[in-house]
């Protein structure tokens, strides 16, 4: 079970030297890029090339290969930037009409 440590904020690129950028209210794809900011904190999730664990630096490590990934004060640069790789990409619905049903009738399809 997760606790408030868990809540991360996902905000748009908004610097045009990183990307495209994007507003609030603009449809994100996988392919855009994104900041994550830690909501109990606010600071927001880095990781450089440079941090990369290797053997040398982990002997008999199972996450060689793997970069290394802090959390710093809220800050807009390009190592702070993430996309989506994989996962499950949901089409847009559109909303359902209003109805006069009976909210214990009705499914909650909310995530």
């Amino acid at each position: 079970m997760g606790d408030n440590g868990d809540d991360w904020e996902v905000s748009c690129n908004d610097q045009s030297d990183y990307g495209p950028v994007k507003r609030v209210g603009d449809l994100i794809t996988g392919k855009d890029s994104f900041y994550l900011k830690h909501v109990d904190t606010g600071c927001t999730l880095i990781s450089d090339s440079n941090y990369r664990y290797t053997h040398a630096n982990c002997p008999r490590c199972p996450i060689v290969g793997h970069n290394e990934v802090a959390c710093v004060g809220n800050v807009r640069q390009k190592t702070a930037l993430w996309t989506i790789d994989s996962g499950f990409f949901f089409p847009l619905r559109e909303e359902a009409p209003e109805s006069d049903e009976n909210e214990e009738d009705s499914v909650n399809d909310e995530l």
